[in-house]
């Protein structure tokens, strides 16, 4: 161990990194240990690489030991740099993940490393074959990295005679019926994911072109943006976004998907509103206005999406 810590300490790719033991041990925490989840496809050696190659830019000017929001931060900036790695090709012409960091104009703070987590999950999409495969967003990581912080202050006590500990249902667990489980993702993310899976997959089966409250869509305000989506069987919809400005802004609701699965989700009934009042009916899409052909085609470009054949 003696010439581990004598090795760390006269590595030049190191030099200037403060307390680069606790950093060692924290790099390995929160990569995946037996307290702590995995990152799908990332393993130790891809972290410690990642680590190596970007030590200044991660523990430079932060502290990866620490358990506060420098600490968060640069443990953003080590994820980051392993998933540019994982991907360089999709971040050019960004050469490094200090270049592309460097691209935000936001400070130094959490909202930059936010940022750029949200910057490299939006080039990673059209990479991955598998949800798996994608970087956790914020919250996620946030979650994760308290879980990683309350293992540290566990290691660190182990010679003591006795253990002060935050409560772990404060720490990115839950206790549910005396069983601890792993809190994966924020209340509002796991809501925002709900939310989508409804409206691709429940809508309104409406007759009369979904103008009014009668349209379930419409009034319940639970679909996306308020908008008739792709699980609706209405005829003749209005209820589309019909302007540039607002498809960015439904883009912005899609986008927050969160890395959960959501058990609860899988027992969703498909299609099973219609107007009020009026008989359900279960027919195929029925949207022939070039402006509803329009939106989708604007829609499917923004989300990468297939458009649906209509």
């Amino acid at each position: 161990m003696m010439r581990f810590l004598s090795l760390l300490s006269h590595d030049l790719s190191l030099q200037g990194i403060h307390d680069i033991e606790s950093c060692i041990q924290m790099l390995y925490i929160c990569s995946g240990c037996d307290f702590v989840s995995f990152f799908h496809g990332c393993g130790k050696k891809a972290f410690l690489d990642g680590f190596y190659q970007n030590a200044q830019f991660i523990a430079g000017d932060l502290n990866l030991s620490t358990h506060d929001e420098t600490g968060l931060c640069s443990f953003y900036r080590l994820v980051a740099s392993v998933y540019f790695a994982k991907h360089r090709p999709a971040f050019r012409p960004s050469a490094s993940i200090g270049d592309l960091y460097n691209t935000i104009e936001l400070g130094d703070g959490l909202e930059s490393h936010t940022a750029l987590v949200k910057i490299i999950r939006e080039h990673m999409w059209e990479r991955i074959q598998s949800e798996d495969n994608m970087l956790p967003n914020s919250d996620a990581l946030q979650l994760h990295w308290d879980r990683s912080c309350w293992v540290a202050k566990y290691w660190k006590q182990a010679l003591d005679n006795s253990m002060h500990l935050e409560p772990i249902d404060k720490s990115g667990w839950i206790i549910k019926n005396t069983i601890v489980s792993v809190v994966w993702d924020s209340d509002v993310n796991i809501d925002k994911v709900e939310k989508t899976i409804k409206w691709y997959t429940k809508g309104c089966s409406c007759k009369s072109g979904c103008t009014t409250n009668r349209c379930s869509c419409k009034k319940s305000g639970l679909s996306v943006g308020g908008y008739c989506g792709p699980g609706c069987k209405c005829q003749n919809c209005k209820n589309i976004a019909s302007c540039q400005n607002e498809l960015p802004e439904l883009f912005d609701e899609l986008e927050c998907f969160s890395d959960v699965e959501l058990d609860a989700c899988s027992d969703i009934d498909s299609d099973s509103n219609s107007d009020e009042g009026e008989d359900e009916v279960q027919i195929a899409p029925s949207h022939p206005s070039e402006e509803f052909q329009q939106y989708w085609d604007t829609f499917g470009i923004l989300t990468g999406e297939l458009v649906p054949d209509l």
